[in-house]
């Protein structure tokens, strides 16, 4: 890789807009070149905008990706470009952030990086695309770059740290030798292959015997007498394939057959067995309607034969009295008269009942006759019987989600909840409709304040994390505090009073700042937790 121009505006210590072109004279042929100044003036800013628009990061500020204490104090916006060439053709990065409504003291906007080709196309403006398409154009990841292009950083240790094979693939991806490493280990593929083959050609080389003449003529005469054998064998085998052939096919036609008429026996008896099903079944379906009826005539039936028993038994009795008591015998007669009569008054009853029933039974067939558009109201029956199980299975559930949901509120608001009613039952639709609307709404007034509380908590932890970053960046510069004149801006934030150049210590130690942003990231944790 190439860098051509690196551009910058607002990056730390170098306020405005700079840029510095390395294909113009005196840099385009100066093959090396050093970049000096005092403490302040720039120097590691330059290194910082070739990495943040490369790979959206600056050493100096760790692993983390685009850094909010990048941009000069003071100031609404801030980015870096570099333009780069390399063997696929020439590029431009570019990463930049803003602050809200462009004003200096904004909320800090989220960074966006962008890429372009020669004919300034724009190739990716999302972060994760840039690092991947950065990646493949470079061959170099963002530790891999660090390790070669920023060693002069004070970070050559990490190249050495880096164990054996680290710093081969990065030499490699460097030099671009690493085709060359590709090549050897196909061609000690290639050789271990060829050796393998070698030595199997040799052991079979090893076993073939060498003949004399009569040998060869020998082994050439059985070969054709050999031959000839194997080409009558050959149609014998053929002509026996294809009778076997036939008998297979044969006798796959009888089992088929056979399966078939097995088949067709069971159909026939399957048939005959439903037609008898069948025929019980219409039959049954045609008494259906006198169910009722046919009952009340067992009934009747019943009765005559109970009457016909009766008068059965009344004629043994008559019998048993005249061989018995022949003196009571004129009042054994009368007896047995009256029950006669009174059988025979029972059986004219029975019968009338009968008639009855059957007159009956004809006018509910001439009903049913007349009536057969609603013979399908037995089966809408079974529908809205299926439906009714339905809504108080939907019913049930009803009550028991509302349990559920009524504990819950009372968890959350027992005051508010003790309105809501226990049971859905005795309650009205809009009654419920009302006591919901006023628990929801004063959930929503404590929901509204907590989110409020849930603010400003982070409001509170972002001011603390602030402090505690310019607290602990200004305890690394306390090596320069005392070259900082009162009047002269600062190199590093451009500010003119300097209370820290005397050796003054900050009025906030570092300990207690980190304690006041561990209360408030508490503080605002629990924030979260009241509103969830």
């Amino acid at each position: 890789m190439k860098i051509r121009l690196i551009r910058l505006k607002n990056l730390n210590s170098l306020k405005g807009l700079h840029e510095i072109d390395l294909m113009a004279e005196p840099l385009a042929s100066a093959g090396l070149f050093a970049i000096t100044g005092p403490t302040g003036a720039g120097k590691t800013t330059l290194l910082d905008a070739v990495t943040l628009a490369l790979y959206g990061r600056a050493a100096r500020y760790g692993s983390k990706a685009n850094p909010k204490h990048v941009m000069t104090h003071h100031c609404s916006e801030c980015s870096a470009e570099v333009e780069f060439e390399v063997p696929s053709g020439i590029y431009r990065a570019v990463w930049e952030r803003r602050r809200a409504h462009n004003q200096s003291d904004g909320k800090l906007q989220p960074a966006k990086r962008y890429l372009y080709d020669s004919s300034e196309h724009v190739l990716t403006q999302k972060i994760g695309e840039a690092d991947l398409k950065i990646q493949e154009l470079l061959g170099l990841t963002y530790e891999q770059f660090l390790r070669s292009t920023l060693l002069a950083q004070g970070d050559f240790a990490q190249f050495l740290r880096a164990n054996a094979r680290e710093r081969a693939e990065l030499l490699e991806s460097l030099t671009g030798t690493a085709v060359y490493s590709q090549l050897s280990q196909l061609a000690h593929e290639r050789f271990n292959k060829c050796q393998i083959e070698l030595a199997t050609k040799q052991e079979g080389l090893d076993q073939i015997e060498i003949l004399n003449d009569d040998e060869r003529e020998k082994l050439k005469s059985d070969i054709e007498q050999d031959k000839h054998q194997r080409e009558e064998l050959k149609e014998t085998i053929d002509a026996g394939s294809e009778m076997l052939r036939k008998i297979i096919n044969l006798k796959e036609a009888r089992e088929r057959e056979k399966e078939a008429a097995d088949d067709l026996a069971e159909i026939t008896i399957d048939h005959e067995n439903a037609q008898s099903d069948l025929e019980q079944r219409r039959l049954h379906l045609l008494t259906v309607p006198f169910a009722g009826d046919l009952a009340r005539l067992d009934a009747a039936d019943s009765s005559l034969k109970s009457a016909r028993a009766a008068s059965e038994q009344a004629e043994a009795d008559h019998v048993t009295a005249q061989e018995e008591q022949t003196a009571a015998n004129h009042v054994l007669r009368a007896a047995i008269k009256t029950a006669i009569v009174t059988g025979q008054r029972e059986i004219k009853e029975s019968a009338a009942a009968v008639t009855r029933e059957a007159r009956t039974a004809l006018e509910a067939r001439e009903w049913l006759d007349d009536h057969q558009h609603d013979a399908g109201l037995t089966d809408q029956l079974v529908d809205l019987v299926a439906a009714i199980a339905e809504l108080k299975s939907a019913r049930g559930t009803l009550s028991t989600n509302w349990s559920d949901w009524n504990q819950t509120a009372g968890e959350i608001l027992p005051d508010n909840a003790i309105a809501l009613p226990e049971c859905l039952e005795p309650i009205e639709e809009s009654e419920l409709d009302r006591v919901l609307d006023e628990f929801l709404d004063q959930v929503g007034d404590k929901q509204k304040t907590l989110t409020a509380l849930r603010r400003k908590a982070g409001k509170q932890l972002e001011r603390q994390a602030e402090r505690l970053e310019k607290a602990k960046l200004v305890a690394r510069h306390e090596d320069h505090r005392h070259d900082l004149t009162n009047g002269e801006p600062c190199p590093l934030c451009g500010a003119l009073e300097h209370p820290y150049a005397d050796g003054a210590a900050p009025s906030h130690k570092i300990a207690d700042l980190e304690t006041e942003a561990e209360m408030a990231k508490d503080e605002n944790e629990q924030a979260k937790t009241a509103e969830k």
